[in-house]
């Protein structure tokens, strides 16, 4: 690779971590609201305060040896680590939430249609291999789209709003 085609790639590599950690970051705030409204919040104090001083030198040294991809990484292990940590918190103090349903229907069926799609859309990306960056733009707009309404529909609560709203 040339070097410009070296430095685009790291590019899109250090910006789809940091799109990767923002959608954790995302699916984090819905654990960390319900802790809040608890009235408790020491225990989302205490994950940030061990995450950041587990996450601190993690970051650094990434940082140094790979640059943003190496920051990229430790901001979705970071988030990730937030979100697996509060929401297992979550789940025990709220015993009364059908956690089978939430993960299965809540969590792991959008994100499978949402990586699903993305993957259909790279792979369609690589098929018509154009440099034509209004191509690229089209299939990048067409595949957000798409996720996103789809992801929207395998969501049960999407639909039943949809069907309410309808009606």
């Amino acid at each position: 690779r040339s070097s410009a085609a070296s430095d685009v790639y790291k590019r899109q590599v250090v910006l789809g971590l940091l799109a990767i950690g923002n959608t954790l970051n995302g699916l984090m705030n819905v654990p960390y609201a319900l802790q809040l409204a608890t009235g408790d919040a020491k225990p989302i104090l205490r994950i940030n305060t061990g995450l950041i001083v587990i996450s601190t030198p993690i970051i650094i040294f990434l940082a140094n040896k790979w640059g943003g991809v190496g920051a990229g990484v430790a901001w979705v292990g970071y988030t990730l680590a937030f979100w697996v940590i509060n929401t297992f918190i979550v789940n025990k103090q709220f015993v009364y939430l059908d956690r089978r349903s939430w993960m299965l229907n809540g969590l792991i069926k959008p994100i499978s249609v949402a990586f699903m799609i993305v993957g259909i859309g790279y792979m369609v990306r690589q098929l018509i291999n154009s440099s034509n960056q209004w191509a690229i733009f089209a299939i990048v707009i067409v595949t957000t789209g798409v996720t996103f309404g789809l992801t929207a529909l395998s969501s049960p609560i999407v639909v039943r709003y949809i069907k309410g709203w309808s009606s």
